[in-house]
């Protein structure tokens, strides 16, 4: 099942977002997946992976993105 997420926050374009959000479906083990800047501040978080599994991963990167 392909995921697709938007993560809106007024930090989510700066410098290293991108490589929070894509590092934590790595070390969990998604094989397909990305974070792309969107031109209205957005942030598309697409992933791979089991229902369950993407929506875990979606929720813990949110929770975690700004520390």
């Amino acid at each position: 099942m392909k995921a697709l997420f938007h993560i809106t926050d007024e930090h989510v374009q700066h410098v290293g977002c991108r490589l929070k959000i894509t590092s934590a479906p790595i070390h969990s083990g998604f094989k397909k997946g990305g974070a792309f800047n969107l031109p209205d501040g957005r942030v598309e978080e697409v992933l791979e992976g089991e229902k369950e599994d993407t929506e875990g991963a979606h929720q813990e990167i949110t929770e975690n993105l700004i520390e």
